[in-house]
């Protein structure tokens, strides 16, 4: 379990934490929520997901999809 000096940015300071970056498939015409929401890639730093959602909202805009990020607690052994 990571301390008050640990490198990574900590929502709760408890726990280490990392990005998710998913996309969303739109429209959401029903059927299961999996078919619809992948997740993509995890980041140590907030700064690097928001960066990557931005530029694949970016660069995607036009293929029907959305980027977004969440934080997720890591579970370490």
């Amino acid at each position: 379990m990571p301390n008050a000096e640990s490198k990574y940015p900590q929502p709760n300071a408890k726990y280490r934490h990392l990005y998710v970056v998913a996309r969303v498939d739109l429209p959401f015409a029903g059927g299961r929520v999996e078919n619809f929401f992948n997740l993509t890639r995890a980041f140590a730093y907030e700064a690097d997901a928001r960066a990557e959602i931005e530029r694949l909202n970016e660069e995607k805009a036009e293929k029907g999809c959305y980027y977004i990020y969440k934080v997720v607690r890591l579970v370490e052994p």
